[in-house]
């Protein structure tokens, strides 16, 4: 924004002089309404061809004043700010699910029911992206099925996450994500342990014998 009004505070100010001087040599008087209309990017396209003077001095004159808007754009281009990768190491802090938990009876049981009942129906109520997103309504890590995921382990028992399969088949094992803390700001990596039951369920089909005295 600045280099405009620089610039033709400075080009404005030249040819105004550059004008007199001419006077004082002797001019014609074409040259001096052409020299003292060229104070700005406008006036000069508009001296031109008011006048009708499409000579060598309009021509320089006009290109000389599109410098302007052009030199703004290029400081913005040039005042570009880079973004750097300062790695740090922090504590982030999550539920161990292999700990054991203790609900209560009577009046501790009173007290924890009906709030998990509004969160566990806030979560049923939710919409079908939030059901398969990678977190919960409040931003807890979900953990996903093992089995559901197509890749290969590697030599470590790992498997590897693509996107596009965390998007769209990828099946949680909870509707509750666990809840992370500590976790600062930006990118940040780490690794979580958590267990899960899955239930693999079949169809039992029955029929009734009946006895040779029947």
């Amino acid at each position: 924004t600045l280099f405009p009004y620089c610039f033709g505070a400075v080009v404005g100010r030249a040819a105004v002089k550059y004008a007199w001087w001419n006077l004082e040599n002797g001019a014609s008087v074409g040259i001096l309404e052409q020299l003292m209309g060229s104070r700005s990017l406008a006036g000069t396209m508009m001296t031109n061809v008011q006048l009708r003077c499409f000579n060598a001095l309009g021509i320089f004159l006009m290109l000389l004043w599109c410098w302007s808007p052009l030199g703004g754009q290029a400081l913005l281009r040039i005042l570009v700010t880079d973004e750097e990768l300062i790695p740090s190491t922090s504590g982030v802090s999550y539920i161990n699910t292999r700990a054991v938990h203790y609900a209560g009876f009577g009046a501790y049981l009173n007290g924890w029911f009906p709030g998990f009942a509004s969160l566990f129906g806030a979560s049923l109520c939710s919409p079908t992206a939030v059901k398969k997103s990678a977190v919960d309504l409040w931003g807890n890590v979900k953990i996903p099925f093992q089995s559901y995921i197509s890749t290969v382990e590697d030599s470590e028992g790992w498997k590897a996450l693509t996107r596009s399969e965390a998007n769209s088949t990828l099946q949680h094992s909870s509707l509750f994500g666990i809840p992370v803390s500590g976790v600062p700001g930006g990118n940040t990596t780490f690794r979580l342990e958590s267990t899960y039951v899955e239930l693999d369920c079949h169809t039992i089909d029955t029929a009734r014998t009946l006895g040779d005295n029947l």
